[in-house]
């Protein structure tokens, strides 16, 4: 796992914030309920690691669809996780919206770049339900083999993101981490629960 994606996972999901039993409680529903919960984002991270591998052998439009639609779902899950709403590039900006523009694209160039792919992957997503709507510039889609820096673009991100879902499966799961981390997640996953109630 890359430094950039330990950094993006920080900047999602501050350790200051995760870590109180205010954000537990919050988003035990997500965490909890969202067709399994932690266990979910685990079984999307697998997905997602297993379809970039059948991509990148043949960057073809089925394989690079489903690659996609998992993605999108994934990133959607970690949106709302990590309290993202609207425009996530514009949130981005908005957290350090004391820091002029130079500043800022120098700082946080990482989280940026991978925020404008991950966007460009919400907006293919976006064409394949409104298919009239940009339609020169998405009908590489669907080309039986997509070209090769289109493929390269979604496999690379979709590659981070898995990086990026395995990393919040590893926070939010309660059978995760060292015996004392573990036990706190627990207990913090514990009272959420009963709050829940």
């Amino acid at each position: 796992m890359s430094r950039k994606t330990i950094e993006i996972f920080g900047e999602l999901f501050p350790h200051e914030k995760i870590h109180t039993q205010e954000y537990w409680s919050q988003h035990i529903s997500i965490i909890q309920n969202t067709a399994g919960g932690a266990d979910h984002l685990g079984t999307l991270g697998a997905l997602l690691m297993e379809r970039v591998h059948f991509f990148r052998k043949k960057p073809d439009s089925r394989n690079g669809l489903l690659v996609l639609m998992v993605a999108t779902t994934a990133w959607s899950l970690i949106r709302t996780l990590a309290g993202i709403n609207g425009d996530e590039r514009e949130w981005f900006r908005q957290k350090y919206s004391q820091f002029e523009d130079a500043i800022f694209y120098e700082n946080w160039a990482d989280m940026i770049e991978f925020l404008e792919r991950m966007h460009r992957l919400y907006e293919i997503q976006t064409f394949l339900r409104h298919p009239s709507q940009k339609l020169k510039e998405y009908e590489w889609v669907f080309y039986d083999k997509w070209p090769e820096d289109k493929a390269s673009l979604i496999a690379d991100t979709a590659d981070e993101l898995d990086s990026v879902v395995n990393l919040a499966y590893n926070e939010f799961s309660i059978n995760s981490g060292w015996e004392g981390e573990w036990s706190e997640k627990q207990a913090r996953h514990n009272k959420a629960m009963q709050e829940a109630v």
